[in-house]
């Protein structure tokens, strides 16, 4: 059986199940290699947003709403999707 899977909540990039042999799913980035325990988990990831809350708004600072973490974007729009918790990135 074949549960559907969200794009990747890092990349966007298309990702696939791959079962383990416990009966467990794992879901893997095809782009970038992001890995998840979890069909639920993945798809719940890429369903939340995040705007910059970065108070100190150097060029390529940004700090995500939903988790605090911080990193720089040097190129801007790079990231569609916070590389820490998944969130997608909305301005």
């Amino acid at each position: 059986m074949s549960e559907k899977v969200k794009p990747c909540p890092f990349c966007g990039g298309e990702a696939e199940v791959v079962w383990e042999l416990n009966g467990f799913a794992t879901v893997e980035c095809i782009c970038c290699g992001a890995l998840v325990d979890g069909i639920e988990r993945w798809n719940t990831r890429a369903g939340r947003t995040c705007r910059n809350v970065d108070n100190y708004r150097a060029i390529g600072d940004f700090t995500c709403s939903e988790c605090g973490d911080h990193w720089r974007d040097f190129i801007p729009g790079a990231f569609n999707y916070c590389p820490n918790c998944g969130a997608k990135v909305v301005e």
